[in-house]
Parts: structure tokens; sequence; C-alpha cells
């Protein structure tokens, strides 16, 4: 084993930048804003076959290391939080806290809970502020990264499309 496999097994639950859950974690969390969407590469040592999978990371707050990280999850965590969000009970969770549990390990024994906490905290005055798209491209293994909802970067000039659809369009020169 590496000394960077040690430091990584002996590294608490959670108190990084990234909200790291392991077997058996439970963490009381509040989504802070919009995720960041991201392909990300995983290449299997044995075969050197390339996967590649849709991934999202959440800017929360950690109550229980009462700090700012970045959950990172698939779909499942995704699924979760869009079925609270479309819950007319529930709604954007960025008004109450969840709890975000791990149980298992490895590939085919993992699952991942999502819960909905009817008791949320007061979030503290004073938090650090994180952007989920700049670190999340840093990653060499994450292509394609963009905030939810925005599939490309924001243009310089506002692009106004009704005066775009106002204009004649010269059939001629339709290539078809």
């Amino acid at each position: 084993m590496s000394v960077k496999d040690i430091y990584n097994e002996n590294e608490p639950s959670g108190s990084g930048l990234f909200l790291k859950l392991k077997d058996g974690d439970n963490f009381r969390v509040r989504v802070l804003g919009l995720p960041a969407v991201y392909d990300s590469t995983f290449v299997n040592k044995d075969t050197q076959e390339k996967t590649v999978s849709t991934k999202y990371a959440w800017p929360v707050y950690n109550f229980d290391t009462e700090k700012v990280q970045i959950l990172q999850g698939g779909a499942t965590i995704y699924n979760a939080l869009n079925a609270l969000i479309q819950n007319e009970d529930w709604g954007d969770p960025v008004e109450y806290d969840i709890k975000v549990g791990r149980t298992g390990s490895g590939l085919n024994d993992t699952k991942y809970s999502v819960t909905p906490s009817p008791k949320s905290k007061k979030l503290p005055e004073e938090m650090e502020d994180i952007d989920v798209v700049a670190i999340t491209k840093k990653s060499d293994y994450n292509e394609n990264v963009h905030l939810l909802g925005q599939m490309f970067e924001p243009l310089e000039e506002d692009v106004v499309l009704e005066d775009i659809e106002d204009k004649p369009v010269d059939l001629e020169n339709i290539p078809f």
C-alpha cells in the first residue's frame, strides 16, 4: 500500500473540500446552489477501457463539519434531489436540510441515500463562497463542465433572438 493510499484511507470522512462519503456515513447538509454537471472519465487499470459518466457537484454546507464543501455524485443523488424539488411538499433543497448517506463499498454494493429533514438548522451568517464549476474543471478526468441549465459559457454580448428572427431568410442560400 502506498503512502498516498494510507493517508487517504485515514482521512476523516467529510473533512476536506470534497464531502467524501464512506460506508456508514450520514451527513446533514444544506444545498447552497445549482450543481456543476460534467462528464467524468474512469479508466480501468486492468483493461485500459474508458468509461464516461455524467456526474454532479453541489456546493453544500456540512453541519457536521461546520464548513462549505462540494458534494459529488451521480444519477442516484441527482434523481433523489430532483424528486424532492418536484414534490410540492419539499421544493428547492436550498430551503431545508437533507441527510446524505452511504452504505456498502465497491461498484456494485454502494448505495446512496438522500433524506429531507423536516427540522432544518439555521445556516451561519458568514460562509465561504466556492465556485464548483471552476474547482470541478481542475480535474483531468472531468470534461464539459458547466452549471446545470447552462450548456455553454455565457456570451459577452447579449443576443436578442427577436432581432434574428425578424430578418428575412434568403431561400437561395439554404444548402439543402
